[in-house]
């Protein structure tokens, strides 16, 4: 396992997101940035002391540090923890970043945290540690702290948006919502079964041996969240990027939960009785 991180995590790709986070103000991150902070203006915290999970190279974590929050920062990789560190100093950001493993609840107290952020770590954490780190979130925030999140893409990214799978509903795109979803897993699971026959295993095991090793939908990520005691504030499905909402799959499934890419939400610790 460490064997398969270390090739999926290596220079080339903490590389990339150094490139990222310097160009940030004009890519991708500039409207997942913009969203994350409209979310938190609207909610009541009672403090800022907030933990950015997976921080990686310190995207998030600066951002949150420039607003005058204190930061703390995880990531399992040493070497994007030093990327982060050295960013800090170079800007002169108060930062505190931890190697460590975020399924680890002892990297933090009991209570610490007012927020935290889980922004892309989701779709990179199998299924056990996911489970483990969203306990810990609950775990380590204090009561009334809220637990931010994004991930992307969204389980059907397949079907939509690297394929041109997409076809087969154009037919099912004027049902209801709920029977449109029937018809997406459909397609999803005879293109994991035909994919099996032709390669030996199903796209879906490829996908656990990629980068985003855990594609989530709306219900599979509340299912983990009230399974940890939060109470949901929002998710909301969308496309942050609009090169996915252009021409004809726009107009068939834009409204489509299935089609989106991405997933925001908000949910919340409840006050202690």
């Amino acid at each position: 396992m460490n064997t398969t991180r270390n090739e999926l995590y290596n220079d080339l790709y903490f590389k990339s997101q150094l490139n990222k986070f310097l160009s940030r103000k004009k890519n991708h991150w500039a409207s997942r940035i913009e969203k994350v902070f409209k979310i938190i203006s609207k909610i009541d915290s009672r403090g800022n002391e907030v933990l950015d999970l997976g921080t990686s190279i310190g995207t998030f974590a600066f951002e949150f540090a420039t607003r005058k929050y204190k930061t703390t920062g995880i990531d399992n990789s040493k070497h994007a923890i030093n990327i982060a560190r050295q960013l800090a100093r170079k800007y002169g950001k108060d930062i505190t970043y931890v190697v460590g493993d975020v399924s680890d609840q002892n990297k933090f107290n009991r209570e610490s945290f007012d927020i935290i952020y889980a922004g892309d770590i989701i779709e990179h954490l199998l299924d056990e540690t996911l489970s483990k780190t969203v306990n810990n979130s609950f775990f380590w925030l204090k009561p009334g702290g809220f637990f931010l999140f994004h991930t992307v893409p969204m389980k059907y990214n397949i079907v939509f948006h690297k394929s041109p799978l997409w076809i087969i509903l154009v037919p099912f795109s004027i049902f209801p919502d709920r029977y449109f979803k029937k018809a997406v897993h459909l397609v999803y699971t005879v293109f994991n079964f035909s994919f099996k026959i032709l390669t030996g295993k199903s796209y879906i095991e490829k996908e656990r041996k990629t980068v985003h090793c855990n594609l989530q939908t709306k219900d599979s990520i509340s299912t983990l969240l009230n399974k940890s005691g939060f109470e949901i504030l929002s998710i909301e499905p969308t496309i942050m990027e609009e090169k996915f909402l252009r021409g004809f799959k726009k107009y068939f499934f834009g409204n489509k939960e299935y089609f989106q890419k991405d997933i925001f939400g908000i949910s919340w610790k409840p006050l202690k009785t």
